[in-house]
């Protein structure tokens, strides 16, 4: 009986120790999906890497590491695998405006066409801050990201950076945080 109380108290002891392992490469896996730090599809690669070696026996570990190998082929497919997504939509809307600049609407149209494949969809609001002193956040009115490409092309400047952005689970751009200049 002490025999199977001690073998029942390892058994215990390793369940544990694995479902720690587990909760740890959950919250590594839902990080890289929604790629906080802006790696590159190369550093993804590389995590996801050092995650797999771990053999981890879990299902919904399985369907993760799946959907963090789909966006790093998705990253290295569209060209913007070594590019941070902060600037690749800095990227975006500069050339919207210049595109609009110079008069060449369809490729300011494809462009904002190309950049709504980031976001999780055309009404994404999008929140321009328009001063911050210390906690103290004084926002423009709020619009969405389609609305914000088509002002970009009318206006045919950019006057505003990256601040922030929030992805959701599939890594696109849930909510935008612009400030000004």
């Amino acid at each position: 009986d002490e025999a199977r109380q001690v073998l029942k108290e390892k058994f215990a002891d390793q369940e544990k120790i694995r479902q720690q392992k587990v909760d740890a490469a959950r919250a590594q896996l839902l990080d890289l999906l929604v790629n906080r730090d802006n790696l590159s599809a190369e550093e993804l690669e590389a995590s996801l890497n050092k995650i797999k070696a771990q053999n981890l026996d879990d299902k919904e570990i399985r369907e993760l590491i799946g959907k963090v190998e789909q966006k790093i082929a998705s990253m290295k497919s569209s060209g913007s695998a070594n590019i941070p997504l902060k600037d690749q939509l800095e990227n975006a809307f500069q050339n919207i405006a210049s595109s609009a600049k110079s008069g060449n609407s369809q490729q300011a149209e494809s462009i904002i066409r190309k950049t709504l494949s980031l976001f999780s969809g055309d009404d994404a609001p999008v929140l321009i801050i328009i001063s911050r002193e210390g906690s103290i956040v004084d926002y423009d009115k709020p619009t969405t990201i389609r609305r914000y490409m088509d002002f970009l092309k009318d206006q045919k400047a950019n006057r505003n950076d990256v601040d922030s952005y929030q992805l959701d689970a599939n890594g696109k751009i849930k909510e935008l945080d612009l400030i000004k200049k």
